[in-house]
Order: structure tokens, then C-alpha cells, then sequence
């Protein structure tokens, strides 16, 4: 029992970061011209959806603001959605990078 709940320990302390971040600091979880625009590429998609209106060129990798859209559809606001979307991501490459040692 114990060594399940040390295996646990490392997401939810990822998580708790996560959320000490976010709530403590008001961290918007933008930083960089990067991050916003995707926050406005992840925006036009979700226009497209709605409306069918071109959401235009983009350089970037496309999946990263597509899943955030996705997530959106929950209720959230996209950008939160980005920040889940980053947060998945990190826990992603945790639990590999563990399961590889």
C-alpha cells in the first residue's frame, strides 16, 4: 500500500506546483509571444468549428491548440484548457521518463 502511494507522490506534487502556480501567483499561463499565439490560433479553431470561418496560417505544430479547443468544449476557457493541456503534458513525460530507470 505504502509504495503505491509513493508512486502517486510525484504527480500529485507536479500538480500541486501546478495549481500553486496558477492560484497563488495568477499565473495566466502565457509567457512569450509563443504562448499567445496559440492562445489566438486555438481561438480561430474554435470560431472555425462554430462558424466555419478560416482560421488562417500557422506555423507551430497544430495539435497542442486543436486539444486545447477540444478541452474548451467542457465549459472551461481556452486558455485554462491550454494550461491542462501543458499540465497533461508534463505528467505525460513524468510517468515515461519513470517508467524508462
Amino acid at each position: 500500500m505504502q509504495s503505491r502511494i509513493v508512486s502517486w507522490l510525484p504527480y500529485f506534487t507536479i500538480v500541486v506546483i501546478f495549481l500553486i502556480i496558477w492560484l497563488g501567483f495568477d499565473f495566466n499561463g502565457l509567457y512569450g509571444q509563443d504562448s499567445h499565439e496559440y492562445l489566438s490560433y486555438s481561438k480561430a479553431i474554435r470560431l472555425f468549428i462554430e462558424t466555419g470561418a478560416d482560421p488562417g496560417n500557422f506555423y507551430w505544430p497544430k495539435l497542442y491548440p486543436l486539444l486545447g479547443v477540444i478541452i474548451s468544449y467542457s465549459g472551461l476557457s481556452v486558455n485554462l484548457s491550454l494550461e491542462l493541456v501543458s499540465l497533461g503534458s508534463i505528467l505525460g513525460a513524468f510517468y515515461f521518463v519513470q517508467k524508462s530507470f
